[in-house]
């Protein structure tokens, strides 16, 4: 699979004039194929979807019922450092709005799981193709499969009446809000192993955060209405307007309660 995947690049980029969007039909072949070897054949891939409030990833993941799986991210083969791009503000907006996020080059995949990179793996050298000119070889497939298999495992429960999904929807959102918590209590520990704080000073961030910030988030999700986390969790960006079913958005709004779009 994944050798006919790099053939068929190679073939594209040595046609010499290709785009990024050259490139687009043998990614969503090499995922159909994938999906399918998973027992995911019903899947449904849609290639630059209309855009959402965040922006306009290259391809939405369906599961061929009315749950999305996922969204993916697309550079051009001849960017070598995803780094830059994992840092640019487009990649933070899709981080923070799309649960399930793959970033790739057609080499090398990332996957983000609510903002957070949980997995990598690269499965050619890109220079083999650019300047050596010919078909890499295969390199790291299982850490790929690895990945492929996490992303396709997402998806929300399949719940359909209101109250369900929006119990779902809060626990997403907590889920998210407790990671962004988490992400700036691991940049203390950063800030104090370069030196930039005490231990003295760490000790009392980390305290901090289980007295006030960890405490505040469980009082938050535990004593709110469901569909009152829903609202605030995506007036405050935690959930995208996309991410909240038409069933979900309607009895909240039934009950004149105020969701942003």
């Amino acid at each position: 699979m994944l050798k006919s995947y790099l053939k068929n690049i190679f073939k594209t980029a040595s046609q010499g004039d290709a785009r990024e969007e050259s490139y687009y039909a043998t990614l969503e072949e090499l995922f159909k194929k994938i999906a399918q070897s998973f027992g995911k054949g019903k899947i449904h891939i849609t290639t630059l979807p209309k855009s959402t409030e965040a922006g306009n990833p290259d391809f939405r993941i369906w599961d061929g019922k009315q749950h999305i799986v996922g969204y993916i991210e697309a550079k051009a083969p001849t960017t070598e450092n995803l780094d830059l791009i994992e840092r640019s503000e487009q990649l933070k907006r899709y981080r923070n709005t799309f649960p399930n996020l793959i970033l790739t080059n057609f080499f090398e995949f990332r996957l983000y799981r609510n903002g957070i990179l949980v997995n990598k793996a690269s499965i050619a050298r890109p220079f083999i193709v650019h300047k050596l000119k010919t078909i890499p070889p295969v390199e790291k497939e299982p850490d790929f499969t690895k990945l492929m298999e996490a992303f396709y495992s997402f998806s929300l429960p399949k719940v359909y009446n209101a109250k369900n999904l929006a119990i779902e929807l809060a626990r997403l959102a907590h889920e998210r809000e407790l990671s962004r918590a988490l992400e700036t209590l691991d940049s203390h520990f950063t800030q104090w192993r370069q030196q930039e704080i005490d231990c003295f000073e760490l000790n009392d961030r980390i305290h901090s955060f289980h007295q006030k910030t960890s405490r505040e988030l469980w009082k938050t999700y535990f004593s709110m209405e469901d569909d009152l986390l829903v609202c605030r969790a995506v007036n405050l960006g935690f959930l995208s307007r996309e991410d909240v079913p038409e069933k979900v958005a309607e009895a909240i709004l039934s009950k004149d309660r105020i969701l942003m779009n």
